[in-house]
Order: C-alpha cells, then sequence, then structure tokens
C-alpha cells in the first residue's frame, strides 16, 4: 500500500496480513527463535535478496518498515510470540501507530509464522478477529 500511494492509485480500505516480513535485510539480527517450526534464520538472507532483486533490501518496496506509512488505511496484523520474525513486526506495529496509521495487532501466544492458516482454534479466532474488522 505504500507503493500505490508513492504512485497516486487508490488504497484498499483495510489491510490484513498475517507474519509480514517487513525487514527482508534482516537488519535487527541476531533472528534466534528456534521456537518457529515454520522459518530459521538460515537461507532467509538470500530468499531476501532474491525477493529484492535489483531493489536494496532497505527499499520501502520490499521491507515496509523503512517506508512511509502515513495515509495507509486501517490495518490488522496477526503475528505469533514464537515466530522468527516477532521483534520486527512490533517495531512495525509501533511505527504504523507513530504514523498515524489505525493500527491492531493480535499476537497468537506460543504461535508460530503464519499460524492462522492451519486449522487450530487459534486460527478459528484469528477469523472471527478478521470478521469483526470488517463488520
Amino acid at each position: 500500500c505504500q507503493h500505490l500511494k508513492a504512485i497516486d492509485l487508490p488504497q484498499p480500505n483495510n489491510i490484513v496480513v498475517y507474519s509480514p516480513w517487513v525487514d527482508i535485510s534482516l537488519s535487527d539480527s541476531p533472528y534466534e527463535n528456534d521456537s518457529d517450526p515454520i522459518l530459521g534464520e538460515i537461507g532467509l538472507r538470500e530468499i531476501g535478496k532474491s525477493w529484492a532483486g535489483d531493489l536494496d533490501t532497505h527499499d520501502y518496496r520490499v521491507s515496509p518498515l523503512f517506508g512511509d506509512n502515513s495515509d495507509l488505511p486501517r490495518t490488522l496484523i496477526f503475528t505469533g510470540d514464537n515466530e522468527i520474525f516477532y521483534k520486527d513486526i512490533l517495531k512495525y506495529y509501533e511505527k504504523l501507530k507513530e504514523d498515524g496509521v489505525d493500527a491492531r495487532l493480535v499476537v497468537g501466544d506460543g504461535m508460530f509464522h503464519i499460524y492462522p492458516l492451519f486449522p487450530s482454534p487459534e486460527a478459528w479466532d484469528a477469523f472471527k478477529e478478521i470478521k469483526k474488522e470488517f463488520e
């Protein structure tokens, strides 16, 4: 949505994201969360470089933590507290709030990367939160 704003395209009314990778540069290393069964630091740096292509890994188009959040739409973020990106997601959430975005963070206790996509009671709770967001 930061890029949509930069190129003068309309914003959606709401944003809902699961476990966003907001800093593909992994600049806040070390990422030592061995509790996340989905992701580990090994390989993430290379994946980040590949995803960025010709862009710098600090470019907001691939690392929204470094972008301008002013005037972004209402945002709902899901993360697990055992997720490898947890600290970065918390920083991004705080940055959204500082930039005046109506943002809400849902932290799954004991949960991991993209936990709402796995069949579980916690995922069901996440879907209820999403439903509330659009009512």
